[in-house]
């Protein structure tokens, strides 16, 4: 009975475990910063881009996703522990194959009637391109650019210096 007692005067608050997980997260990119850089075939659908940015913002990552009509590539940056959850939401937990709006649904079932796809909806995927370590990040925070072209695209990378990113998503090839 004094036992629980005890065990209950010490329990957090939910806004004491709130603010130790914010510490927690905060402090794993002190020392160094992960960067994650992914390919994805095709960041048109609403729900994919709201889950990616939900995640991003909860783990206080830094970076920057771009969606154009050429390459749609998304850089994040953070903490070591952090990007392995998100990776692994990328790569495995998301349906990157299946529309997720209920007007991408109807553009989906004509896509399906045509036999000759290259790919179809399994061509749409998510890839790990690179992985590597930074001292500081290179971006304020995580949000999404529209790019209507290449040299825009380039443009967004390069005010942060790290433009060479477009050139490693674009040219990768899953191996």
């Amino acid at each position: 009975q004094n036992h629980n007692e005890r065990n209950q005067s010490r329990k957090k608050s939910a806004d004491e475990k709130k603010q130790k997980k914010l510490e927690k997260l905060a402090k794993e990119t002190e020392i160094e910063t992960t960067v994650h850089l992914y390919k994805v075939g095709d960041l048109t659908s609403k729900q994919n881009l709201y889950k990616i940015d939900v995640n991003a913002q909860y783990y206080k990552f830094h970076g920057i996703g771009i969606v154009s009509d050429g390459c749609n590539l998304i850089c994040v940056e953070g903490g070591a522990k952090s990007l392995k959850k998100f990776q692994k939401l990328l790569l495995k937990r998301m349906k990157w194959g299946k529309a997720a709006d209920a007007d991408d649904g109807e553009e989906m079932m004509e896509e399906d009637d045509d036999d000759d796809d290259e790919g179809g909806a399994n061509s749409n995927s998510c890839k790990l391109v690179w992985e590597g370590k930074l001292i500081k990040p290179s971006f304020p925070e995580f949000k999404f650019e529209a790019a209507k072209s290449e040299g825009q695209a380039r443009d967004l990378l390069r005010r942060r210096n790290v433009e060479h990113y477009y050139d490693l998503v674009k040219n990768f090839v899953e191996s």
